[in-house]
């Protein structure tokens, strides 16, 4: 959308704050599993809205105080209709109307616009919000409306605010039609739910086969433990999974097992896994063959149910298969004969087609003494439904199929312990964000390997004293169907290495892959850790999806930012993939003595305290992503005069060709730029039109002279994904309004590197434009300029 810019008139309303007292509603609604109306009278509200003095001749605001931002206080009636048969309330339909005096826009024909008599009316596919009855006209749209409940009666909506298409056209801006002009937020407090049924119908929602979003199957409840025995000190285990389609396209779940019919195929499979973390350490400790979807029954739960056959899951619908289903061994698969990427398997499955065997055969196995506690005390335990589907990978959305939840450890009884889920499921976020959640220092990053799927990161650098660090990683092939060979650890000469480790999850009941420990080797310049390769052996140990590899060590180097090199088991390009996590620092001055050995003799200084030498500081620079299109370069130290030379990574096509020097504005050009370090500043910020969402640079020193480069070592980091301006991975209302805080001159909470998101070369300044990624990037649009090895953006 665009931005209102067109002959200088900008309207936006940035929020409405409504704080209601209710009448006492016969009837409970909480907690019940019908649709309930929720209403809200004669309360007072306030809403801000900031109109900026740039409206064409002969257009005038009254008062014009206004202009400056005051706050306008409103009285209000609202009802809202909520359907509250799932797990989370939805926002269906409701009326709000304000009233009282306010602000007025007069257009050159002396009409007036009374902007504080305003009506929303809202559906599931958003609202209006009118000039009053007088008027009749609407002036916006409430677009993506989303519900919430804070406690048992707070009630927030949030909405995307656009100019209506034929307001725009009366104001004579007709090609700004359907622009953001703001974002609203409604809240309502001290409620009453009422169990009254409306009279109307709800409004369907998008069911089209060409849905905007396309089927999204999430996790969204794990749902008890089941325990069927042991053999050989391993147990036998099921979790219960229900599943949610929050899409707008029917997910596919076909039922049937005629090799001659692929809708066969069509259906998804469903990985059970189990974690532990313990003294700093997050481990698979558990896996099961899959689970083969069959005949979703289309409940409630998850939303505004449309029903479908059970071939198919119903848009808003969920379903639920109980920890006895996905402990039936007839109807669990191999994880060998799956493309997670795509999905895509043969069905009927080609090992162990329907067959049984023993207590823990194919199902999540789990040995006992990785739940002693004993053995480990003070351990925490999570397990994790994982959904593989065939269509959702063309929309995008197979990145949000995993969830996990927290388990309790009990008695141990019939041979092995007894578990129970003790927390809520957390739907959409994969067990190695529980690492996170225990130790809040952990790093986790997930990476796109190109054409394939996706794998998270996670890592902890620990200073473990006596001049050592522990480094530990855990990686979480999430649905890359060209998995993980080797990972290669980048090492400074003369590394003192100790406790290397490495620890994996084992593949069981007769899948066809090598349980072998990945084998470990270092030399002058890396410690790698690699199974075989494909063509020595196909069913190698490698890194597979829904699989969780650690790898560890200890080192007299201090950490820094930089990049392991992942090597990719299946043949395609690229071979290999670097990631960007905490690696131990070189030895930058080159001496042959370690640089924590130079401080703690006396041979160095270290000013900050940060284990590198201060002669160093300025030769090896800090590079971390400050936003979308910004990377920011910490200096500090005294080197002389050098420049910073700045690549893409080499083997992403998009920004393979990028190598150029920083300039004195932060944006790239072929000419090198030789400064102090007191004239480069403490901090560079990077950006430029090469510079893109989501993808790794690097940057090295340049100590020599023009044309005669002398280039240090690189330091790395990675952009933020489009418009995600809280790095949760998800772009949604809070980053919007982190980018209109920016524009409203507030950053308290974000930096305008954070939020500069337009236009091709970022300019420094937060307006309208900025806003308008960010909404972009809501809608799920993609950055979208032809920037990189590609053509140079307008």
């Amino acid at each position: 959308m665009k931005a209102v810019r067109t002959m200088g008139w900008r309207l936006s309303v940035w929020s409405v704050a409504m704080s209601a007292t209710v009448a006492t509603a016969a009837g409970t609604w909480s907690g019940s599993t019908q649709e309930g109306v929720l209403t809200a009278h004669e309360g007072t509200g306030v809403m801000e809205v900031h109109l900026m003095p740039e409206l064409p001749v002969g257009w005038q605001i009254v008062p014009p105080a206004f202009q400056r931002g005051e706050v306008l206080t409103l009285p209000f009636d609202a009802s809202f209709r909520v359907d509250s048969s799932g797990a989370e309330p939805i926002l269906v339909g409701g009326d709000l109307f304000t009233g009282g005096p306010g602000v007025t826009i007069i257009n050159p024909n002396s009409e007036a616009m009374d902007l504080s008599d305003l009506g929303i009316a809202f559906d599931e596919a958003g609202g209006k919000m009118g000039v009053g009855s007088a008027h009749g006209r609407a002036v916006f749209e409430l677009v993506a409306p989303t519900l919430k409940f804070v406690g048992d009666d707070h009630l927030i909506v949030e909405a995307l605010l656009v100019l209506d298409g034929r307001m725009s056209q009366e104001l004579g801006i007709t090609e700004a039609s359907g622009a953001m002009v703001g974002v609203v937020t409604i809240e309502a407090t001290d409620l009453v739910r009422s169990a009254v049924l409306p009279d109307e119908p709800f409004p369907p929602a998008n069911g089209a086969a060409g849905g905007a979003i396309g089927p999204d199957v999430t996790v969204l409840f794990t749902n008890g433990i089941d325990k069927y025995g042991a053999v050989g000190g391993i147990t036998g285990y099921a979790i219960g999974t229900t599943s949610c389609n929050r899409g707008d396209v029917v997910g596919d779940w076909y039922d049937c097992n005629n090799s001659n019919n692929p809708q066969c195929a069509d259906h998804p499979v469903i990985a059970q896994n189990m974690y532990r973390y313990e003294d700093g350490k997050f481990e698979q400790i558990g896996m099961s063959w899959l689970k083969h979807g069959f005949c979703a029954v289309n409940e409630s739960g998850c939303g505004s149910c449309q029903t479908t056959s059970c071939d198919t899951l119903g848009i808003g619908c969920a379903d639920t298969y109980w920890a006895g289903l996905n402990g039936a061994q007839s109807g669990l698969g191999p994880r060998s004969e799956i493309n997670a990427t795509t999905g895509e398997f043969p069905y009927p499955y080609l090992l162990a087609w329907g067959q049984s065997g023993n207590a823990i055969y194919k199902r999540l196995q789990i040995h006992n003494s990785d739940l002693d506690p004993a053995l480990h005390p003070g351990a925490s335990y999570f397990t994790e439904g994982h959904y593989i589907t065939t269509d959702e990978q063309p929309w995008g959305n197979d990145n949000n199929n995993a969830s996990y939840r927290r388990v309790n450890v009990g008695s141990f009884t019939g041979g092995g312990y007894n578990l129970s889920h003790s927390a809520p499921t957390q739907e959409s976020v994969s067990g190695i964000e529980a690492w996170k959640v225990e130790d809040p220092l952990v790093d986790i990053t997930a990476y796109d390997i190109p054409n394939d799927g996706r794998m998270l990161l996670g890592y902890r650098v620990t200073d473990i004293g006596g001049g050592m660090w522990h480094y530990e990683y855990a990686l979480f092939n999430m649905n890359s169907d060209r998995s993980g060979q080797s990972f290669s650890v980048p090492l400074p000469p003369d590394t003192v290495v100790a406790n290397v480790g490495f620890h994996d999850a084992e593949y069981h009941s007769g899948e066809p892959y090598t349980n072998t420990d990945w084998q470990v080797t270092q030399d002058s310049s890396s410690l790698t850790w690699a199974t075989e390769t494909f063509d020595q052996n196909p069913n190698a140990n490698a890194l597979r999806f829904s699989t969780l590899y650690n790898f560890r060590f200890d080192a007299d180097k201090p950490p820094f930012r930089g990049e392991v090199a992942l090597g990719l088991f299946k043949p395609g390009t690229p071979a290999s993939f670097n990631l960007t996590p905490n690696v131990p620092a070189p030895d930058c001055n080159g001496n042959g003595v370690a640089d924590i050995s130079d401080i703690s003799s006396g041979g160095s200084t270290d000013a900050n305290g940060n284990g590198i030498p201060d002669e160093c500081e300025a030769m090896i620079p800090l590079m971390t992503a400050e936003g979308s299109r910004y990377l920011s370069v910490e200096l500090v130290g005294t080197a002389d005069s050098f420049a910073l030379y700045f690549t893409g990574d080499s083997e992403d096509t998009a920004v393979a060709c990028v190598g150029a020097y920083v300039q004195a504005d932060g944006t790239l050009d072929a000419s090198a730029l030789f400064r102090t370090t007191t004239e480069w500043g403490s901090t560079v910020h990077v950006t430029g039109e090469e510079i893109l969402p989501g993808t790794t640079y690097s940057i090295q020193v340049d100590t020599g002279t023009p044309g005669s480069p002398i280039l240090g070592p690189p330091a790395a980091a990675q952009t933020w994904a489009w418009g995600d301006i809280d790095l949760n991975e998800i772009v949604n209302f809070t980053d919007i309004n982190l980018v209109v805080q920016g524009f409203q001159g507030d950053f308290t909470n974000v930096s305008l590197e954070n939020v500069d998101l337009d236009p091709c070369v970022p300019n420094g300044v937060i307006n309208f434009a900025d806003i308008n990624k960010d909404v972009q990037a809501f809608q799920g649009i993609p950055y979208a300029a032809a920037t990189g090895c590609a053509v140079p953006c307008p």
